[in-house]
């Protein structure tokens, strides 16, 4: 697998290190939108199959671009709950399954909301690709849906 880790914080850090003990890993791709960040963790799993990009994870132009220019086949979104929308289009536009950690969002903040990243669902399976989110709620709600996608 090829891996596009989106943020470089403190479960950024903990998710890319679990990567690269995965023998499956490929490529682990670490960005953030503070650059300094992702070469720093980079740096510090100190293994040849991880490199690091800046990245601003709500431009999905260039999410997508990254995407396809590292042969990503999927991104972990770390960032922000806000950029999961934009995020996950730029999944679709480039051709790869995504997940993130969190949602959030009430109906006065502009944050995406789980309602509205379900609302993508159909988009998602027209694509044969898929999306698992809220991934890093626990407990509970990563056990439902690892049991659904089984």
């Amino acid at each position: 697998m090829k891996v596009l880790v989106l943020g470089a914080g403190a479960v950024g850090t903990v998710s890319a290190l679990k990567f690269v003990q995965d023998a499956m890993l490929e490529k682990l791709v670490i960005a953030d939108a503070v650059s300094a960040r992702a070469s720093l963790l980079a740096d510090r799993l100190n293994d040849p199959r991880v490199s690091a990009i800046g990245l601003d994870a709500a431009d999905r132009a260039t999410v997508a671009r990254s995407i396809r220019e590292t042969g990503t086949t999927i991104v972990l979104n770390a960032a922000l709950p806000r950029t999961n929308l934009d995020v996950m289009r730029a999944c679709l536009d480039a051709g790869c399954d995504y997940i993130d950690l969190a949602s959030g969002g009430s109906d006065d903040d502009g944050i995406p909301k789980l309602e509205d990243q379900f609302a993508m669902d159909r988009e998602f399976k027209a694509a044969g690709r898929l999306a698992l989110l809220g991934m890093g709620a626990d407990p509970g709600m990563s056990n439902v849906y690892a049991a659904y996608a089984a």
